[in-house]
């Protein structure tokens, strides 16, 4: 009876460290492709901040940052979809495609609005991007990555309570192996 008690506890101490390694893996692996959308999307925001700034006084200063998050954002968005495409349920290669094409296109918009305000001024530049599609693209991929950032941060939240349940039901089963092994 000994023996099976001790053998029953080895096995459930097992299952437990198991099911804990692999929900804590996941975890951080959603954590990680969390962080760097957030990253994309941080610098996406400095661009088209810096672009509107420019566009509004014409001051050289803020095309920085915009040239900046220019540069950084296709290895920031490659690093983003090689983290999402590490997640087991991540989101799908159509997803992934619609949010490069339209960040590119947000880009290559703000980047002609900039030439424009370099070549013709401010106020043609605030025309084309009124008429534009640079503010329909920039609206429906802020909602694309919003969304998707509030899709990985509820899985979070799903594994820290499969991470907490764990943790409970390993040591409730430990817990009534020790009564057990104390009553035999």
């Amino acid at each position: 009876l000994s023996a099976g008690l001790v053998l029953t506890s080895c096995l459930v101490g097992g299952w437990l460290w198991v099911n804990l390694g692999q929900t804590i893996e996941r975890r951080t692996s959603t954590r990680i492709a969390l962080l760097r959308w957030q990253h994309v999307f941080s610098h996406l925001k400095d661009a088209e901040s810096g672009a509107r700034g420019y566009l509004m006084t014409e001051d050289p200063r803020y095309r920085a940052p915009f040239e900046q998050a220019r540069d950084l954002l296709p290895r920031l968005l490659m690093e983003a979809t090689a983290a999402e495409r590490a997640l087991e349920d991540g989101m799908p290669t159509a997803a992934i495609e619609e949010i490069q094409r339209r960040l590119h296109a947000c880009l290559g918009a703000t980047e002609e609005m900039i030439t424009v305000t370099q070549r013709d001024g401010s106020a043609r530049a605030i025309l084309l991007f009124k008429d534009g599609e640079t503010h329909a693209h920039m609206a429906r991929l802020q909602t694309l990555l919003d969304q998707h950032l509030d899709e990985l941060d509820g899985r979070l939240h799903t594994l820290d309570a499969q991470m907490q349940n764990a943790l409970a039901t390993g040591g409730r089963g430990l817990l009534a192996l020790a009564a057990a092994s104390l009553v035999a």
